[in-house]
């Protein structure tokens, strides 16, 4: 405070130190000026408290309100889970309420309750067409529907997925989203690959980083 109680006491303060370096006694004229400066001053700095007592909780609530609009933006986490597929050791078992085998067209289509289990991911969806070649090898895999996939440590939901055996490849596309641990990757098209690091986002590319999740520090290498 540039007017008021504290510079106040600094000058009096000042006045008491060269008071006694001089060895001189204060003026009574000047301490009791001194002393009604203060005096009057006193009640302003109180007041000044005062008024920063209530401001704290206006801004406390100003800054709830801002997280509670930022956390409103955010969006949730999608709907869907592979949690309560079980394992099969190194077997691929798919389970549907229907399904079609076309030797010819070499295709093999499930439908309904799709529930895809094999040693490297996991899915569900509501429908899910193989490709085949060859001797009945599997080429391409499409899912549609509420699909969900989890491998590793991702889980992917979209509308629709294609997984290229080939390329090792899935694309999702329909509302793509993908999760590894807490955060989120949205996006027009996502592709990921099987057992690679890497996941590319075309088109409206979002990635959300929630709190904690490097570590401590944020994506850019600051420290909290």
């Amino acid at each position: 405070m540039t007017t008021g109680g504290w510079t106040v006491v600094a000058v009096f303060g000042a006045a008491l130190a060269a008071g006694a370096q001089s060895a001189a006694p204060v003026p009574p004229a000047a301490a009791r000026s001194v002393a009604a400066t203060i005096t009057q001053a006193a009640p302003r700095a109180a007041g000044a408290v005062r008024a920063a007592e209530r401001a704290l909780p206006q801004a406390a609530a100003a800054a709830q309100a801002v997280a509670a609009q930022v956390a409103a933006t955010l969006p949730a986490r999608p709907e869907g889970t592979t949690d309560d597929v079980p394992g099969f050791g190194d077997l691929t078992v798919i389970t549907a309420d229907r399904m079609v085998y076309e030797g010819q067209r070499q295709f093999i289509e499930m439908q309904g309750r799709v529930v895809v289990s094999d040693p490297g991911m996991k899915m569900k969806a509501d429908v899910l067409r193989i490709d085949l070649e060859g001797t009945n090898e599997v080429r391409m895999v499409k899912a549609a529907g509420h699909v969900v996939i989890s491998q590793d440590d991702k889980t992917a939901w979209a509308g629709r997925a294609t997984y290229d055996v080939r390329a090792g490849s899935y694309v999702l596309e329909d509302s793509p989203r993908v999760m590894r641990g807490r955060d989120m990757m949205m996006g027009s098209t996502i592709t990921f690959w099987r057992g690679e690091e890497r996941i590319e986002c075309d088109k409206d590319a979002r990635l959300i980083i929630q709190p904690g999740s490097t570590g401590g520090k944020s994506v850019f290498g600051g420290g909290r």
